[in-house]
């Protein structure tokens, strides 16, 4: 399942989504996809750390990928997007779905992360140090 959580004071540039148990493309795809259509930030965070992913063949990580690409086109005007996964299967998805994204011109950069903090701190342009984040894509 996938929910929007509210937004705090402290975080109110960023809009946080965060699954739990079983978790499908899909429903990540009609969360992100809802987020695009209405008045979007120009940070996402998308906490998978307490969610599983399922085995997924990589055209359809491909294929979500392309749609994400083309959505974010035509919907956002540039920003940052970060996904944390908590499973070494899962970070590996991830990582896979934002180098497509990124080979398919997204205006939003991406990047997958092992823990929230740092995922918060590279969205608001802080330095993460890549000793510490060895998963971290280079910002």
């Amino acid at each position: 399942m996938v929910r929007l959580q509210s937004r705090d004071a402290s975080d109110a540039e960023i809009s946080t989504y965060i699954g739990q148990g079983e978790v499908s493309l899909s429903e990540l795809y009609v969360a992100y996809s809802a987020f695009l259509t209405s008045t979007p930030t120009r940070l996402t965070l998308v906490d998978l750390s307490s969610a599983r992913l399922p085995p997924i063949a990589f055209r359809t990580i491909r294929s979500l990928a392309m749609r994400v690409a083309q959505f974010g086109r035509r919907r956002r005007r540039g920003g940052r997007s970060a996904i944390v996964c908590g499973r070494e299967p899962d970070f590996g998805l991830a990582r896979v779905f934002v180098s497509l994204v990124s080979a398919a011109d997204d205006p939003v950069r991406f990047a997958v992360f092992g823990r929230p903090n740092l995922a918060k701190a590279w969205l608001k342009g802080e330095p993460v140090d890549s000793c510490v984040s060895v998963r971290a894509t280079p910002s």
